[in-house]
């Protein structure tokens, strides 16, 4: 007989498995240069073509979408091919953080001895996430993907992985059934404890009404479904909230895979909780004989420490912390008069000392924006040394301010391709200021000519509580200290009473990610650059 007494218990396996875009990578992949360069079409006419073929003929959205892509690319004289759609796949927009993720959570389950595993479940395109740096990560992909002829011309879809198909995809991976054209094992009765990844080892990642039924099925069966939306995307926390109000997911929280984040907080502690069990799937500190399962596969509920978190709602304090970001690129999407007045009765609840509350606020938008930047950007140009702000400010910086300063422009005006000594162009830029960057709403914030300097410090507390407020809400901010200048047209078209400070502006509205000003990440000095430390 085999010596089975001091062989080592095989590690428990655990999945992370995600949706692809819009989970790890922004907007889609189809979009990057397949539908605009090969199809020949906008973004929104083919989507839009895509759901009237669907309903016009009763047919699934994801066949639809594929036979559109090779039917347009025909059209347009561009036949598919594998290496094609490989290139097209190249260069996703990941979000933050990825480059280091994958390492970092192997390395932090490895350190709990779980075999962790990661799995794409995707409705895009499989050949094009083949094509994406990060596809060798994953233990596997299933994704749609085509059929190609002799000539490595693609003519029909092979696999389309529609809202409901995904499903298929978790029991593969629940009972280690890879191979697609393997329906028998997929099918076949096998022991909860002998299937190599159970449900309640499995942490789901989707942000999609395609991720739903998984969202679902994985959260119903014992294991973890998580949320994800894009910070700054217009609708995006609303839909991931609805995921949560309606019992789909456990929780919902930002796309953002940096370390410390709130995903990474979650992921790690569910980690956590499946390295507290036993190869056998029960937790550490029953006995064999007490767990009543025996070895091998996945313990009785009863038996197994709950999925963290509790249910809860979208963006953390910390998380709007870290993705707050001051944006100098806006769409022109329209913010409703609603939100913004949610905005500020939330920034009102900052403090004040003695309670003086002395933050007063001009809202524009509209045609009193369009008036407004009119009015200053002419002044500016016929008048540019009419600069001087209304209250004094010190024009002298001393060191280590003045290369914080510098490094932050040098970064920024490499980024929009301004080079130093350009005065034209950086005339120009500045001067954007004044037209909020293209956002639908600005605000001017003023304050009572006789209160002192500890009341400006108050301003700047409801102004940080109403851009954390408005990252709660996918919007973007940015706090402009330009409209201190010029506050001549400004106290005029606002009719700002003479005895108040024209203090600052700010900017509100959806961050144009398209914009490479909007990539700029402004460094932050470490805590012990600031504080001195009086501690007992």
């Amino acid at each position: 007989m085999p010596d089975t007494a001091h062989r080592r218990p095989q590690p428990l396996r655990a999945a992370l498995i995600y949706d692809f875009d819009g989970t790890l990578a922004r907007g889609n992949l189809q979009e990057r240069s397949f539908i605009p360069d090969i199809a020949g079409m906008k973004h929104a006419d083919f989507w839009m073509e895509v759901k009237r073929l669907a309903k016009a003929e009763d047919a699934d959205e994801i066949l639809v979408y594929m036979h559109l892509m090779l039917d347009r690319a025909r059209a347009a004289g561009h036949p598919v091919t594998r290496r094609q759609l490989q290139d097209s796949g190249r260069d996703p927009d990941f979000f933050d953080g990825l480059d280091h993720w994958f390492d970092r959570i192997d390395s932090f389950a490895d350190d709990l001895g779980l075999q962790l595993d990661h799995y794409v479940i995707s409705s895009g395109i499989y050949e094009m996430i083949e094509g994406c740096p990060l596809f060798a990560r994953f233990r596997n992909v299933f994704a749609s993907r085509f059929l190609y002829d002799k000539n490595g011309e693609a003519k029909w879809p092979s696999v389309a992985i529609n809202y409901t198909t995904k499903t298929q995809f978790l029991f593969r991976i629940n009972k280690g059934a890879h191979d697609i054209t393997d329906n028998a094992k997929v099918n076949q009765v096998i022991e909860q404890r002998s299937r190599p990844v159970p449900f309640e080892n499995m942490i789901f990642i989707g942000d999609g009404e395609t991720d739903v039924p998984s969202f679902r099925m994985v959260k119903d069966q014992g294991g973890l479904s998580i949320a994800v939306f894009q910070p700054n995307a217009k609708g995006a926390r609303s839909k991931a909230t609805r995921y949560l109000k309606d019992g789909r997911v456990h929780c919902a929280v930002p796309a953002n895979y940096a370390e410390g984040g709130r995903l990474d907080e979650i992921v790690k502690a569910n980690i956590a909780r499946l390295g507290a069990l036993d190869p056998s799937g029960a937790a550490q500190g029953l006995g064999r004989g007490e767990s009543g399962h025996g070895s091998g596969g996945a313990a009785p509920a009863k038996d197994r420490p709950p999925p963290f978190p509790n249910p809860e709602i979208t963006m953390e304090l910390s998380d709007a912390l870290r993705t707050r970001r001051s944006v100098r690129a806006f769409r022109p999407d329209p913010v409703p008069r609603a939100t913004v007045e949610a905005l500020l009765a939330e920034a009102a609840l900052a403090p004040s000392g003695t309670n003086v509350q002395p933050w007063k606020v001009h809202v524009v938008a509209g045609a009193t924006r369009d008036r407004l930047v009119a009015e200053v950007l002419a002044h500016r140009e016929a008048n540019p040394a009419d600069a001087a702000p209304e209250f004094p400010r010190s024009a002298k910086r001393k060191e280590p301010y003045v290369t914080r300063m510098r490094t932050l422009g040098k970064a920024m005006y490499g980024l929009i391709g301004i080079p130093k000594g350009d005065a034209a162009a950086n005339w120009a830029q500045w001067g954007r200021n004044y037209k909020f960057f293209d956002a639908p709403v600005g605000l001017i914030f003023t304050i009572d000519k006789d209160l002192g300097p500890m009341s400006y410090l108050d301003v700047g507390l409801f102004m940080q509580s109403f851009m954390l407020a408005a990252a709660d809400r996918g919007l973007s901010t940015c706090a402009q200290g330009a409209w201190n200048n010029y506050w001549t047209v400004t106290r005029r078209v606002l009719n700002v009473p003479d005895e108040d400070y024209i203090v600052c502006g700010l900017s509100l509205g959806y961050a144009d990610e398209s914009d490479p000003v909007n990539t700029l990440v402004a460094e932050r000095e470490p805590v012990e650059s600031f504080t001195t430390w009086h501690w007992g």
